[in-house]
């Protein structure tokens, strides 16, 4: 599966279950986990709260097939 397929599958991903990061760019790594090539795609944006900023980061870590293995939300 392409890169482009990998990234709009997260991005597929975020846009139903954090619908807040919608027009957030997605940074891009890999990692090896037992042999196999994880994609993982980070997508962080910065809210204005009373008293402050929040940081909601969200992981999606893709497989070479294009599966979504996992994915991980900051609170």
């Amino acid at each position: 599966m392409s890169q482009v397929n990998r990234r709009a599958r997260a991005r597929r991903y975020v846009n139903r279950h954090f619908p807040a990061l919608r027009d957030v760019e997605p940074l891009h790594s890999t990692r090896d986990h037992g042999g196999a090539k994880l994609h993982v795609y980070t997508f962080k944006k910065e809210f204005a709260v009373q008293g402050g900023t929040l940081l909601r980061v969200v992981r999606v870590s893709v497989d070479a097939e294009g599966k979504i293995v996992k994915a991980v939300s900051s609170k």
